[in-house]
């Protein structure tokens, strides 16, 4: 809303509305994010029974970390409409453009969240509600972090590098998260709930 009503002077309806580009993105993000993880997992399966024998198809065990390989396409989308939507304000560029950028910052988004939320009830199949409500929790703690810091980082270093800024936290959780997809299953093994939270 600051930038809808500072820079392009919309009323406090209008730049509600504006809002509808990036809801309509987290619609259609969510729910192609967990369709796309489950052809990846169903692709990772047929692969490796193809490399199996036939005789022990049945005991093949997907690792979890498999519907991870999903998340590039939302994060990356993400990532790369998010600076590109900063430095258009910045440059107080067409609101057309800020919109159509925040359609695919709400898909990136939504579509990282679900698969990583389906990668969650993978590991906890029996917990899963509590599971959701964790990652909830922390979505919302970040969320209210960011939007606490958020006016004063525009204030003093502008909308482009504030945007810069989200861009560089978002590839540091990204590369985090690579530690999981390499060495999740391993990390579980050692490290992970034990069988009654499973």
């Amino acid at each position: 809303p600051l930038a809808y009503e500072g820079i392009y002077g919309l009323s406090q309806g209008m730049s509600g509305l504006c809002f509808l580009s990036s809801g309509v993105g987290c619609i259609l993000g969510s729910t192609s994010g967990g369709r796309v993880t489950d052809l990846l997992l169903a692709r990772h399966r047929r692969a490796l029974e193809a490399a199996a024998d036939s005789e022990r198809v049945e005991d093949i065990k997907i690792p979890a970390e498999a519907r991870l390989g999903a998340m590039w396409v939302g994060i990356s989308l993400f990532m790369c409409a998010v600076i590109i939507c900063g430095w258009l304000i910045e440059y107080e560029l067409a609101l057309a453009g800020v919109l159509v950028v925040q359609f695919f910052i709400g898909a990136g988004m939504a579509f990282t969240f679900q698969s990583l939320g389906r990668y969650l009830i993978d590991v906890f199949p029996t917990r899963s509600a509590r599971i959701t409500g964790v990652q909830n929790f922390w979505r919302s703690l970040w969320a209210a972090v960011i939007v606490q810091l958020f006016p004063t980082m525009h204030e003093n270093i502008g909308w482009g590098w504030s945007y810069t800024v989200m861009f560089f936290l978002t590839l540091a959780a990204l590369l985090l998260m690579q530690v999981v997809v390499f060495r999740g299953e391993r990390l579980r093994q050692r490290f992970g709930p034990g069988p009654e939270l499973r």
